[in-house]
């Protein structure tokens, strides 16, 4: 066969397969992901931490206050200590934890993050080096 009747054979078979594993999943017990969603990761994995920033869509309510964070002692001289900070991942604000990192240059400084309450919600400003 070629041409059309092959095309539909082709569209019918592939719609047939994906439908056929819609009902698999469900037969599981699987509910069906929400819309606009990012996926979940598989479980015992960690997730990635989440980027920080501005979304369609992002927080309207301020972040929860910092946890308390044990620092640990720095890892070698000139290491630099950023905070942790709440993240907001397109749903739920979520702590990302700090860590020690290296400074660009000897007199950098680390300027921390924040958020800052706007008119439609609340944007992270990122932390960056001065």
């Amino acid at each position: 066969m070629t041409g059309l009747p092959t095309t539909l054979l082709r569209s019918g078979a592939t719609l047939l397969v994906v439908l056929a594993g819609m009902a698999a999943a469900l037969a599981q017990g699987y509910p069906p992901p929400p819309q606009g969603a990012a996926p979940l990761p598989p479980p015992g994995a960690a997730p990635p931490p989440p980027a920080p920033g501005p979304a369609v869509g992002g927080p309207t309510m301020a972040p929860p206050p910092p946890p308390a964070e044990a620092i640990p002692p720095p890892p070698g001289p000139r290491w630099v200590w950023q905070p942790g900070f709440w993240a907001w991942n397109g749903y739920q604000y979520v702590w990302a934890p700090g860590h020690y990192v290296r400074p660009p240059h000897r007199h950098a400084i680390w300027i921390a993050g924040h958020w800052v309450a706007r008119p439609h919600g609340w944007v992270w400003v990122p932390g960056h080096w001065g």
